[in-house]
């Protein structure tokens, strides 16, 4: 009897033998190292099994299955036949490139610059991540990125600068517009809540939005086609308060934002008990979008922000409010190209007193303009123009200035774009850039102080190339800038210059 019963179990061994097959094998990269936890699944049956540290695997599956199937998450996957695999056989994986595409433009966090795209480095800073690690205005969460050299001054004021250059420089936008353009191009980032804001882009180097500049921050605004509210308060040392709320209206083709904050904060000298400095913000601003739903958005924004700042043993004292009223249309054609229509409306007041000199200043701009951009099989036509006309009436110390600015650039571009090969080098686009700049300064002479006449006719040029480099672990692009750009003093610079003799004097 148990012979019989051996025999039994011998044939039963046989039979299940004979229904399966040991599969086993390695799994590397393209430069050789092994891969750990790669899914390996036969199919039909779905017997699978993991690769360990040295990306071996080893694994029993039934003879019927016909692929073997390799997964990574971060590599491209691949398959083979199981019938004709051999044991000991070597797999290789490729790995994924994470492609970005371009952002949504009628998206509710719009964006103005690609980082694949743009011949500098783009840095994105995200506002909700930054305001919950305690970041109330713009000046702390710049603060955050290191290359951005941030100033303050004794009276608060906090500006920025990038590559080392000087804060004048720099370009400011809101929703892709800009928005210091007025006689003191200096915009005290302390003044600006993040809680209006979804993110801010930073742009090293000029572009075609400004060729002259040595950086652009972009602000954007938060524009939720939904239902939502927020409200953060904080204290801290040197009775420090502020609070900030936000809250939003919404469905999918219109949507109302809005958001308010106040704070306020006092210092004492090391010498005495009672606060002596005291400085006071608050800060309102109104979001409103319609949109069919497919390819067009209209958006109205505007921000009321205001400081006051009070030394009590200097005596130096800032006073301060500014206006921005902005409203855009965006239209995108379904089959490429879109076009964006915005005018602009501004208004700035400040009275500074310090121990060196005393300001009143009263700024105001109007300003419109357009961009049309049209994608032509692998090349793009972008023209765009933006006119302002500033006007600043300063007193500086006792000498009154009046001064009318009339400014108006166009821009035209023209880029080719090669679709990316399966080559080591290959040359990724090439773009030229043209732009056309008129300023002209009408002062008023009435006052009896000379201020000059001034005229720009300038011409400005950018040449920019990319090249592709592919390698099997990273891909490395190169970029080379070329151009000749000019850029024009401020209202505020002139005014300085022209001013400081007599006050010297």
């Amino acid at each position: 009897m148990r012979s019989i019963n051996s025999v039994t179990i011998l044939l039963f061994s046989s039979f299940l033998l004979s229904q399966t097959k040991p599969i086993e094998g390695q799994v590397i990269n393209e430069i050789g190292m092994h891969l750990a936890s790669v899914n390996v699944v036969s199919h039909p049956s779905r017997t699978g099994t993991q690769s360990n540290t040295e990306g071996e695997f080893s694994f029993i599956i039934p003879v019927k299955d016909r692929k073997l199937s390799f997964n990574h998450v971060a590599y491209i996957p691949d398959t083979v036949n199981a019938i004709l695999f051999k044991n000991g056989t070597t797999i290789i994986l490729k790995e994924k490139v994470l492609e970005m595409d371009s952002l949504d433009v009628t998206a509710a966090s719009r964006t103005q610059f690609d980082p694949f795209e743009e011949k500098n480095s783009v840095i994105h800073l995200d506002m909700e991540e930054l305001s919950l690690r305690g970041f109330m205005d713009v000046g702390d969460a710049l603060f955050s990125e290191q290359s951005i050299l941030l100033n303050e001054t004794m009276t608060g004021q906090k500006t920025a600068s990038v590559r080392a250059s000087t804060a004048e420089e720099l370009v400011f936008l809101y929703d892709g517009v800009r928005i210091n353009t007025m006689g003191d191009p200096l915009l005290d980032l302390s003044m600006f809540s993040t809680t209006g804001l979804s993110g801010m882009e930073l742009v090293k180097g000029g572009h075609e939005k400004a060729l002259s500049s040595s950086g652009t921050i972009n602000f954007i605004p938060k524009m939720s086609y939904g239902n939502s509210a927020l409200f953060n308060q904080q204290f801290g040392t040197y009775n420090y308060g502020s609070y900030n709320g936000f809250g939003s209206l919404g469905f999918k083709y219109a949507t109302l934002n809005s958001g308010m904050g106040e704070g306020q904060f006092s210092q004492v000298y090391s010498d005495t008990s009672a606060p002596e400095i005291h400085t006071h913000h608050q800060r309102i601003f109104v979001n409103t979008g319609f949109r069919n739903g497919k390819n067009l958005e209209i958006r109205f924004m505007g921000l009321q922000n205001a400081k006051t700042f009070k030394n009590n043993r200097t005596s130096d004292s800032v006073d301060v409010s500014m206006e921005n009223i902005i409203v855009k249309l965006n239209h995108v054609h379904p089959l490429g190209g879109s076009i964006t229509l915005y005018g602009l409306y501004q208004q700035y007041r400040g009275y500074e007193a310090t121990t060196i000199a005393s300001r009143n200043k009263k700024d105001t701009n109007r300003g419109f303009g357009f961009e049309f951009e049209k994608d032509i099989k692998h090349a793009t036509i972008r023209i765009a123009n933006e006119s302002s006309y500033p006007a600043s009436d300063w007193d500086v110390d006792t000498l009154p200035v009046f001064i009318r600015r009339q400014n108006s650039t166009f821009t035209g571009s023209f880029e080719i774009y090669q679709p990316e090969e399966d080559k080591k080098f290959q040359l990724k686009d090439v773009k030229v850039v043209f732009s056309k700049h008129r300023v002209s300064d009408v002062p008023d002479t009435s006052f009896g102080i000379y201020m000059p006449h001034n005229f720009w006719n300038l011409t400005n040029s950018l040449f920019t190339a990319s090249v592709l480099n592919k390698q099997p672990d990273k891909r490395i692009l190169m970029y080379a800038n070329m151009g000749n750009v000019f850029r024009v003093p401020s209202l505020g610079e002139i005014i300085a210059n022209q001013t400081q003799t007599l006050i010297s004097g």
